[in-house]
C-alpha cells in the first residue's frame, strides 16, 4: 500500500498472540533514510486474536520512500517479534489530485472529510488506472502526465465514496444523491450501470484502452 507524505494514518496489524498475555506491545519502524524508532501508543482491536492498531499523526510520515514496520510483544515467556510489513510514502505532488483541489471542487469548507479524502486519493488513483486499463503517460523525464480532467473525475469518485457505500447499498435502490446531482438505477445498475464500482456517469469521463495481445 502507499500513502502521501504527512498523511494521518491508522495502521492495523496482528501480533500473533492474545494481547491479554502481553505486558507491552510496540511497533518498530525504519524510515527510508535508515532512521529507526519505536511507536509505543498501541490500541487493542480484538484481544483474543491479537489484532491491534496505532494512529499515526499527520506529521510523522515525513520522508518519501518505503517505511518498514514490525511489532514486538513482551510476555512472561519472552519477546515475540512480528513479521515485517512496508508502507510506501509518496510525494503528494505526484498524485491524480490533492486534498485542497478536491475540497475546492466539491465545495467542502470545513475539515470534516479531510482524513477520509486523504486516505481515498491513492485508492481512487488505483481505481482510475484499473478503469483506464493502461498506465499514465510520462514526459521525457519520466514524470507522470495525468489526462486532462482526471482530477475532476477523481474528485467525483471520492464524493461517491463519501456519500454512498456500495457494499451497504440494498438491491433495487432507485436513487441516491451525489452532491449536486443524483443518479437512479435498479438492481442491475440501471441504464447507466457502473464501471469499476462507480456510476458510469462518472467513469465515462475516463478514456479506456484495450490491450492487444
Amino acid at each position: 500500500m502507499y500513502v502521501y507524505i504527512n498523511d494521518a494514518l491508522r495502521i492495523n496489524f496482528n501480533i500473533g498472540i492474545d494481547t491479554d498475555e502481553t505486558s507491552a506491545i510496540v511497533l518498530n519502524y525504519r524510515n527510508p533514510l535508515g532512521v529507526e524508532g519505536v511507536i509505543s501508543s498501541i490500541s487493542v482491536e480484538t484481544a483474543a486474536t491479537g489484532d491491534v492498531y496505532t494512529q499515526i499523526a499527520n506529521d510523522f510520515l515525513d520522508t518519501e520512500g518505503w517505511w518498514v514496520f514490525y511489532s514486538e510483544a513482551t510476555t512472561t515467556d519472552g519477546d515475540f517479534t512480528g513479521h515485517q510489513f512496508q508502507i510506501e510514502v509518496r510525494d503528494p505532488a505526484l498524485s491524480i489530485t490533492n486534498l485542497t483541489d478536491v475540497k475546492d471542487y466539491l465545495g467542502y469548507s470545513d475539515t470534516t472529510y479531510d482524513y477520509k479524502i486523504g486516505r481515498l486519493i491513492p485508492q481512487i488513483e488505483e481505481a482510475y488506472l484499473s478503469i483506464r486499463n493502461a498506465p499514465f503517460d510520462t514526459d521525457p523525464d519520466g514524470n507522470l502526465i495525468y489526462p486532462p480532467g482526471a482530477d475532476v473525475t477523481a474528485a467525483e469518485m471520492i464524493e461517491y465514496r463519501i456519500n454512498q457505500s456500495i457494499s451497504e447499498m440494498p438491491q433495487g435502490v432507485d436513487s441516491f444523491r451525489l452532491g449536486s446531482y443524483s443518479v437512479s438505477y435498479g438492481s442491475n445498475g440501471g441504464a447507466g450501470g457502473r464501471m469499476g464500482g462507480y456510476p458510469k456517469s462518472i467513469t465515462s469521463q475516463i478514456k479506456t484502452f484495450v490491450r492487444c495481445i
